[in-house]
């Protein structure tokens, strides 16, 4: 799922780029480089103190966004950040070393039982500390020289982005002329600007350089 800022260029002026969210200081290009800088290199976070029974998955919310539109359901498709750990802290995998996001739908099976837990009711730029026991993680067999059989796991994991097929087309007008003697119909050829941008503020593509 993204969002679409677009302008018309019709006997209108260039107009410098607009942002929908909160950085309206910085340039798309700025933002996107930020957001990349601290995606590749945030560091784990730590667990906290709440009591686990061992028994379900224990989920800490370590940071939630000030606006959420819409959470995790079963059936998005997602792309999330993270660093796997052992309960002696020694690190199994991680989304961040290979340099990419971990690209999935929830809710189909392809994720261990925990994780499909974790993933529900996030927000985009929430940050979540999972703690999984083995019978939602990989059970008494484990997984080879990596995760030995019987092993409680920890996540730390960063959304995205988050995408359904039912998601709708969501429009917010930043600004309209007062004088607007015609609007555009079906077959009109028309020229505009445009930033296209993932839910996370990452600059895909645009039109304005």
């Amino acid at each position: 799922m993204f969002s679409l800022c677009s302008l018309l260029a019709i006997d209108m002026p260039r107009m410098p780029p607009i942002r929908r969210r909160r950085h309206r200081c910085c340039s798309p290009l700025l933002l996107a480089l930020l957001v990349s800088c601290v995606a590749c290199q945030a560091p784990p976070v730590p667990a906290g103190e709440t009591h686990w029974d061992g028994k379900d998955v224990l989920i800490e919310r370590k940071y939630v966004p000030d606006k959420c539109p819409r959470t995790v359901i079963s059936g998005d498709f997602v792309r999330y950040h993270y660093h796997g750990t052992l309960s002696d802290g020694k690190k199994f995998d991680s989304s961040y070393d290979r340099g990419s996001t971990f690209n999935v739908f929830v809710g189909k099976n392809q994720l261990i039982a925990g994780m499909e837990k974790a993933l529900l009711g996030m927000c985009v730029n929430e940050r979540r500390f999972v703690r999984i026991p083995s019978i939602l993680g990989y059970g008494n067999d484990g997984i080879s020289s990596v995760i030995p059989g019987n092993s409680v796991l920890n996540f730390d994991v960063l959304l995205v982005d988050v995408w359904n097929s039912e998601d709708q087309v969501e429009i917010q007008t930043y600004y309209k002329p007062e004088n607007c003697t015609r609007i555009i119909q079906v077959s009109d050829f028309v020229r505009y600007h445009y930033n296209g941008t993932f839910l996370d503020g990452t600059l895909f593509d645009s039109r304005y350089q």
